[in-house]
């Protein structure tokens, strides 16, 4: 998770959505870098509202907006496949290793799932119990192009996103009957990736439908809250932020 307190933006990173390419070519602009342990990068939103919210609200008297990257549910999990054949696992239980994909798809449904068919929820990310989108800015992995041009109209400055985290090849076959029962396993997110999804933004006051905020890189709120004290944003930023509390 990266902190951009004079943007006043909270970028969230959902894993194998195309976050690491987007860190690499943010992380040197923002104020604070979350990255270790990865519970941190990769928190989600209620956490954070829990949390770190409260805790930029008390330290730096702001309430930023915040934003995240998601991915079709079945792209994202052959994404995770491909990802865990890499050689960096072999031997180990993460590896999948000689595991069909469907099986792979299968595990992944599982109520106890082995190690390499854990790759978490988008939509408990992002979303509340009642199915209400937490995040303020959402976008979707297909069309990255247009969350580039929100960061860079919010940063003021050209985002080239390096080419990072490539996944060997890998084939991902599956029948139509099991992508339904994934697909329907995962209808929360597939229903806010498709612009359908029902709830609002919880840090907007219930704004924005989830259909209208799909993408939205037009109707940005002003920024009314400012950052009182802010540190150097360089490459040398703070990775747990360095102010006043910990929240942790």
């Amino acid at each position: 998770m990266l902190i951009f307190l004079k943007q006043n933006l909270v970028f969230f990173a959902v894993p194998k959505t195309g976050t690491t390419a987007l860190e690499e070519a943010l992380r040197p602009h923002c104020s604070i870098d979350l990255r270790d342990p990865p519970t941190l990068r990769h928190m989600n939103a209620g956490l954070y509202h829990n949390k770190w919210g409260p805790w930029l609200a008390e330290t730096y008297d702001l309430r930023p907006q915040t934003m995240a990257i998601l991915r079709d549910p079945l792209e994202r999990l052959r994404s995770w496949y491909r990802y865990r054949q890499a050689p960096i696992f072999h031997g180990k239980p993460l590896s999948a290793l000689g595991v069909p994909f469907e099986q792979f798809l299968e595990q992944t449904l599982a109520a106890d799932p082995p190690a390499y068919a854990q790759v978490g929820s988008q939509d408990r990310f992002c979303l509340s119990a009642q199915d209400g989108v937490r995040i303020r800015h959402l976008f979707v992995y297909e069309d990255l192009p247009r969350a580039t041009q929100f960061l860079e109209e919010r940063l003021k400055r050209k985002v080239a996103m390096p080419v990072r985290n490539v996944s060997p090849r890998a084939q991902t076959p599956l029948s139509a009957e099991l992508e339904a029962r994934v697909r329907q396993a995962r209808a929360r997110v597939q229903a806010v990736c498709e612009g359908g999804g029902a709830g609002l933004s919880g840090d907007t006051g219930g704004a924005l439908s989830a259909r209208s905020k799909i993408g939205n890189t037009t109707s940005i709120p002003p920024i009314t809250a400012k950052a009182t004290r802010r540190p150097n944003a360089s490459a040398n930023t703070p990775r747990i932020g360095g102010p006043k509390k910990n929240p942790i």
